[in-house]
């Protein structure tokens, strides 16, 4: 297999900050300490929309690609129209930078990391805060929500990565074997692993267990 440079996409004056491609595959999001966001043709390279107004951004884009969700060094949760461009509305509530944000599969919630500790879980239609979610002893940099919709896992400057249920926000596990920050989650399509990445250089694969097979074990 080869991979070949399609184009190089130009216009941020400053760091990109993260990347995220649309569910049906037409658009590039990208974030930047510009502040900005931009939207992108993924075919053809073309810029389509800048979205301004922000601070540190980074971004998501809802599984059925109605909306982009980013956040932001200003403390805040920002929705936007993915085909305008129009800021829908802003969520308040963390108290410090957020760092991550992830829509559910079946686009109802938003999820977001935050350097205040926290992991907080919203409704997208309505932008109502859900809930806390109160456990880490350091910024979270990154949250992903399982494709069965059943967990959250965030990580974080504790260097740990943690699992949450998704109806209850209740902790269930707490996985460490990092050494040093871990930057980075993400759960398989399959909903059975967790990989996380770290500043200690590593990449881990954490598999979910359930407890029947635990009973198997011999």
């Amino acid at each position: 297999m080869e991979i070949i440079e399609k184009f190089t996409l130009q216009g941020h004056t400053d760091k990109v900050t993260s990347v995220t491609v649309s569910p049906d595959s037409k658009y590039i999001v990208s974030g930047s300490w510009d502040d900005t966001l931009r939207v992108w043709q993924l075919d053809t390279g073309v810029l389509v929309l800048t979205l301004q107004g922000y601070m540190e951004v980074v971004g998501s884009v809802s599984p059925d690609s109605k909306y982009i969700v980013s956040g932001s060094a200003n403390n805040t949760v920002n929705i936007w129209q993915m085909d305008t461009g129009a800021l829908v509305r802003t969520l308040e509530g963390h108290t410090d930078c957020v760092l991550s944000v992830a829509v559910s599969p079946d686009s109802k919630y938003i999820v977001s990391g935050s350097t205040d500790y926290t992991v907080r879980v919203w409704r997208l239609d309505t932008g109502v805060f859900v809930r806390t979610l109160q456990g880490h002893t350091d910024g979270v940099n990154s949250v992903a929500i399982s494709p069965d919709s059943e967990y959250i896992v965030s990580g974080s400057t504790d260097n740990t990565v943690r699992v949450w249920r998704f109806d209850t926000g209740a902790l269930v596990h707490t996985l460490q074997g990092h050494k040093d920050n871990v930057i980075s989650v993400a759960v398989s399509p399959d909903s059975k692993y967790i990989v996380s990445g770290g500043w200690d250089n590593s990449v881990r694969v954490w598999r979910f267990v359930m407890s029947e097979e635990k009973g198997n074990k011999k």
